[in-house]
C-alpha cells in the first residue's frame, strides 16, 4: 500500500491509497470546517473507501488518525 498526497491546502490536504497502481481509498486532512471555513482545533480525517463501479460507497469522518489507519490496513 502507497499513500500518496495529491492535494495539498491552508485549509486541507488530499492523499490517495494506492494498492496495485489502482487507487483503493483517498481522504482528506481538513483543518478547517469546510462548511463554515471556522478553523479547527485539531486535524478532522474523512476517509472514503470501498469503490464499487467507481463510487466508493463507504465513509468515515474521525478525529483520529488510527482509526483511518485500521480501516486502510484491513483494505
Amino acid at each position: 500500500m502507497k499513500i500518496v498526497q495529491t492535494y495539498s491546502s491552508a485549509e486541507a490536504n488530499t492523499f490517495d491509497v494506492i494498492v496495485n497502481d489502482t487507487v483503493i481509498a483517498y481522504y482528506y486532512e481538513h483543518f478547517v470546517n469546510p462548511e463554515t471555513n471556522e478553523k479547527l482545533n485539531t486535524s478532522v480525517f474523512e476517509l472514503y473507501y470501498d469503490c464499487n463501479d467507481g463510487d466508493y460507497d463507504s465513509s468515515i469522518l474521525t478525529e483520529d488518525f488510527d482509526e483511518i489507519e485500521s480501516i486502510l490496513e484491513s483494505l
